[in-house]
């Protein structure tokens, strides 16, 4: 009887804290800029070395495991969604961007490198702020193609699990090219990338859910 009070008692301790153990969110405690009027968002640049080894998704999954504290309300984070021009000049202004990750991916079906660009929170990108000359799925002048392997939110993986890619097709009406990821570049502009790691880092935005 003992031994099963004892049993019961180790359950729910475990119940209790597997929350905090597992897919723990962290809070945030280095800098940050804010709020910005149009959303009352905050914003910070990761770019040490520990992050400039990260692929865009695993920068996608590290944001959204972070959180602040601002004024009694908690910030969730995730990757920076540029959804006006005035907000990605604020954020080019006051990170200093150098090819970091944003929460732009390219969707599956698009008929040209520059169709079907989504953000994370499942808008159209609806407003142009790429470089001249991009979109454009090329590396060094030369054009991408990937291998489908699964799905992620209605983007797809290269078999190295990271790269967001399009399944090569036939129809010629389909572009099949592999720079899928958006990133920002020092001037503000964004150019398509291979989703896996690129020595550079990423910016969170931090936002009241």
């Amino acid at each position: 009887m003992k031994v099963k009070f004892i049993g019961l008692i180790l359950l729910v301790l475990f119940l209790i804290g597997f929350p905090q153990i597992v897919g723990a969110a962290e809070e945030y405690q280095g800098s940050v800029v804010g709020p910005f009027p149009e959303n009352s968002g905050y914003y910070a640049r990761f770019s040490s070395d520990r992050f400039k080894s990260m692929s865009w998704n695993g920068a996608r999954v590290y944001a959204e495991s972070l959180y602040i504290r601002r004024g009694g309300k908690t910030y969730t984070g995730f990757l920076f969604t540029p959804n006006t021009s005035t907000e990605n000049a604020y954020v080019k202004n006051a990170l200093s961007p150098n090819e970091d990750w944003l929460g732009m991916f390219q969707v599956p079906g698009a008929k040209s490198p520059s169709d079907n660009w989504k953000l994370l929170n499942n808008r159209s990108v609806t407003w142009w702020g790429w470089a001249s000359g991009e979109p454009d799925d090329q590396k060094n002048g030369v054009q991408t193609k990937c291998t489908l392997v699964n799905y992620f939110d209605g983007g797809t993986f290269t078999t190295d699990g990271e790269s967001v890619s399009f399944t090569p097709n036939r129809n010629p009406r389909l572009e099949t090219g592999c720079e899928n990821c958006g990133m920002m570049r020092a001037d503000g502009t964004w150019k398509d990338k291979e989703c896996k790691k690129h020595g550079n880092g990423f910016i969170v935005e931090f936002r009241a859910m």
